[in-house]
């Protein structure tokens, strides 16, 4: 049985183990941190009546064009129709825009949308569908790259449109802003959601947190299946790794401390882009190939998330659970988008913790702005007004928390050269939702999907290799 080593136990790295395990392959995964999932994991919150409520890092959802990591989740026996809240696309904003798509066939959905949308003016209406229209007819591509606010104006958008639609789609799939947003990136996630099958626009809003998803589905397939020869070290960073003929050499521990090495046939370096700079850096002094690899891990510039949770005595009445917020910096409104996450009050029994409780919202605002110079209580004030203005909230809310990610993401940006997976040794390969692909039309931007596909493509090489 081949041994293969997966540093880094986020979602990239858990579905190449995964991958790796159902292949036959004895896979240990090494997580520097006390939970799986990396940016997409629980956090526990014990409320002010004792009861401790699990919590997201930040607010995560998926949509039906997700193939990838809804498969991996049927495969490791997660019942989708118990862990999501699956609907029709349906974005509903503050300020009375109302989108919903129906469950008739491509593209009729589409267009049912846009004749029935409320909010939105005869011409805007007509923007949408021609621009939708030109996408299709151009396949998706663009001749050459640019931004989203540049191609949104050359393609006649209103400003207007832009606004109400545009710009808080781009932010909120892309967390970067339409004016440094990759436009083939955007017309990428529309063509996959909007522009595909009808159930492939699907919001799906899980109901336990993202550790009872795929975090928990591993570590219970390697806990219960002894047969895969699969484990998961939690809280163990690895330190140095050595590559030659025979193998991979992995050693763990601290700086100052570093534990004998374990010899691996192979392994996935599934860390974010520093992490995997700082760990072939020792390869680079001997093998000079390394240097241009890690040039393009330390490429990327990352986008912050904060999602601030607060909690209401009753839940809020929005007709849909996730709602566009009217972004406006100059009068301290921060919040994009807000979730209704009070209706989720599954108990998980693999952690006896309820995932969500009466009147809690989560806030969410992508990318940087001018709400990082505020201290944490002068941001949960200002969180709670704009609510309270523009959905009729209490002020005053019982409780609060703010989880903020300074590396959430990287910032999506037009040309972005990405690693595509390979370093000059055939057995260490890396995964991540930073990994690229050849052809920029499959390019996504920092999202679970992304993490899952680069991971599974990342064990099918080694597979391939090791069964060779």
């Amino acid at each position: 049985m081949k041994k293969v080593a997966v540093i880094g136990g986020g979602w990239a790295g858990l579905a190449a183990a995964a991958r790796l395990a159902e292949a036959g392959c004895a896979c240990t995964v090494f997580e520097a941190a006390k939970t799986p999932g990396g940016r997409a994991r629980r956090v526990p919150w014990i409320a002010e009546d004792g009861r401790e409520i699990a919590l997201d890092n930040g607010q995560h959802i998926l949509i039906g064009a997700y193939h990838a990591t809804l498969s991996l989740l049927q495969r490791l026996g997660v019942d989708l129709d118990r862990a999501f809240d699956r609907t029709p696309l349906h974005l509903v904003s503050a300020k009375g825009l109302d989108l919903r798509a129906s469950r008739a066939q491509a593209p009729w959905h589409l267009a049912s949308m846009i004749v029935t949308a409320r909010g939105l003016s005869i011409a805007e209406r007509w923007s949408i569908a021609t621009f939708m229209l030109r996408a299709r007819r151009a396949h998706w591509t663009l001749a050459e790259d640019g931004d989203v606010a540049t191609l949104l104006n050359a393609w006649r958008q209103p400003a207007s449109l832009i606004h109400k639609l545009w710009e808080p789609l781009c932010v909120a799939a892309l967390n970067t802003p339409a004016a440094i947003a990759s436009a083939q990136v955007f017309l990428n996630v529309l063509r996959d959601s909007l522009g595909a099958e009808a159930r492939d626009s699907d919001l799906l809003l899980p109901r336990v947190d993202l550790g009872g998803l795929l975090p928990d589905a591993v570590l219970a397939a390697f806990v219960e299946r002894p047969e895969l020869h699969s484990t998961i070290r939690l809280a163990t960073r690895i330190q140095n790794i050595n590559v030659d003929e025979t193998g991979i050499a992995i050693a763990s521990g601290t700086a100052t401390d570093i534990a004998t090495p374990e010899r691996f046939d192979a392994a996935v370096l599934a860390t974010p882009p520093p992490e995997a700079a700082r760990l072939m850096a020792a390869l680079a002094l001997r093998d000079p190939r390394y240097r241009d690899v890690i040039a393009a891990c330390e490429r990327f510039v990352f986008q912050p998330i904060v999602t601030v949770y607060l909690r209401y005595r009753e839940a809020p009445h929005w007709p849909s659970r996730m709602l566009a917020m009217e972004s406006a910096p100059h009068v301290d409104h921060y919040v994009q988008w807000a979730f209704d996450r009070s209706e989720r009050l599954t108990i998980d029994p693999r952690h006896a913790m309820p995932t969500s409780g009466r009147g809690l919202v989560a806030a969410v605002i992508s990318a940087d702005g001018a709400h990082r110079s505020l201290e944490a209580d002068e941001l949960i004030a200002a969180i709670a007004k704009q609510l309270a203005t523009e959905c009729g909230l209490s002020s005053q809310p019982l409780e609060s928390r703010v989880i903020t990610e300074k590396r959430a993401t990287f910032a999506c940006t037009p040309g972005l050269a990405r690693p595509d997976g390979t370093t000059p040794h055939a057995r260490l390969v890396l995964a991540g939702d930073y990994v690229g692909d050849a052809d920029p039309t499959r390019h996504y931007p920092a999202t679970l999907e992304a993490a899952v596909t680069s991971g599974s493509r990342a064990a099918d090489r080694l597979i391939a290799l090791l069964d060779a």
